[in-house]
């Protein structure tokens, strides 16, 4: 575990193929989620795509962060690698569910797109306050 909070680029480049993986397994699955009166389809090998481009420049960052020698907030690395290791979770949860036609995924996208935007905005808060620590 140390490891990972050291060098939390590794984490995010090793959930990278899991993602595309998870979302190529089952190419057939589509997740609904509800916002005011649209609803909104999502096929889950877009959602895996676009999850694993998220993650790939979150480790660009964190990566940039550990070569240029900018000091991250120890606590706000470990929350964001907890919460996005949980939205990994959830959308293999999805996966594992839409393969053996278990109908409860569609209840785990809205959480699961919460948990991951909480997350992305845990890693701009903790990247920003590394660059204005070693700003001034």
């Amino acid at each position: 575990m140390k490891t990972i909070i050291k060098r939390p680029h590794t984490f995010f480049w090793v959930s990278v193929p899991i993602l595309i993986l998870g979302g190529v397994i089952h190419t057939d699955a589509f997740y609904y989620l509800s916002v005011s009166n649209y609803i909104i389809s999502i096929r889950g090998v877009d959602l895996a795509i676009l999850a694993a481009i998220v993650f790939e420049f979150i480790g660009i960052g964190y990566y940039h962060s550990d070569r240029n020698k900018k000091q991250l907030s120890r606590i706000i690395s470990t929350l964001h690698i907890v919460v996005s290791g949980v939205g990994v979770a959830m959308f293999f949860i999805c996966t594992v569910c839409a393969l053996t036609k278990i109908m409860v995924f569609g209840v785990f996208i809205g959480p699961l797109l919460l948990v991951m935007l909480l997350a992305q905005f845990l890693f701009a808060i903790n990247y920003l306050w590394g660059v204005y620590k070693t700003l001034g």
